[in-house]
């Protein structure tokens, strides 16, 4: 019987050592390669900014600059971009349905649905094609 108590205490206080090991304690705990990619992520982002306000034009280097601010957690600086990509060309389904999963990731989800159902009712085929090999 003693060695049960035993037992159970000190399986108690591997419980107890535990949880306190799975508790965060508020600190992100980010490796060297992490720090380096965000360190490069941030550099692709200033360099992707500045290759579009050099060339506003560019729906290429817009887009690129709003795929990075997308990775970045720059939701709102991705949806200024594609948005002005759509002033440019409004027929691009592409950029309706990022624009859906931008804004549904920033909870806005009327809006989110409106540039989904948009992407779906384009004449282009890209964004009806994945739809339907999803339900498929």
């Amino acid at each position: 019987m003693g060695w049960t108590l035993e037992l159970r205490n000190v399986l108690a206080g591997l419980a107890v050592l535990l949880l306190v090991a799975l508790v965060p304690t508020g600190v992100p705990a980010q490796t060297a390669a992490e720090v380096s990619n965000d360190a490069q992520l941030q550099k692709a982002y200033d360099d992707a900014f500045q290759a579009m306000l050099a060339d506003p034009q560019n729906l290429d280097k817009t887009f690129a600059f709003a795929e990075l601010a997308g990775r970045k957690g720059d939701f709102e600086g991705a949806i200024s971009a594609l948005e002005r990509m759509l002033f440019v060309d409004p027929d691009l389904p592409r950029v309706k349905m990022e624009l859906g999963v931008l804004y549904y990731r920033l909870g806005s989800y009327e809006t989110a649905r409106a540039y989904l159902q948009g992407a779906l009712e384009s004449p282009s085929d890209c964004c009806k094609r994945s739809s339907r090999s999803r339900t498929a």
